[in-house]
């Protein structure tokens, strides 16, 4: 299976939240061109959702898991 999306569950402790989905795009973007992809990555934005107690966090986690099975 070839996904063409990217799942994660990040803390982000008071960080800016559009720095922390920077980093991640461009620590995947090198590692494909490390690897010889060639071409467009990432498309613009990203979609996030926050968790405010231990029940959504289980909740996000579980939901990454399932999703990455059979991968």
């Amino acid at each position: 299976m070839c996904s063409n999306h990217v799942h994660a569950v990040v803390g982000c402790d008071g960080q800016d939240i559009e720095e922390i989905a920077g980093r991640f795009k461009n620590a995947g973007r090198v590692a494909l061109k490390d690897v010889g992809f060639e071409g467009k990555v990432w498309t613009r934005g990203y979609d996030k959702r926050f968790c405010f107690d231990e029940k959504d966090l289980r909740a996000r986690v579980a939901y990454v898991n399932k999703h990455n099975e059979g991968e």
